[in-house]
């Protein structure tokens, strides 16, 4: 059981760390966008 548990942990922060890269991403297009 503690080991799923820790997978888990790990596969959320993969998520979060996964979500806020592509937020940075969709905002370095977005800036690259406006400034065209």
């Amino acid at each position: 059981m503690a080991i799923f548990q820790s997978d888990v942990q790990k596969a959320e922060k993969i998520a979060t760390q996964m979500s806020s890269d592509s937020e940075a991403v969709q905002k370095q297009y977005h800036m690259q966008y406006v400034r065209q």
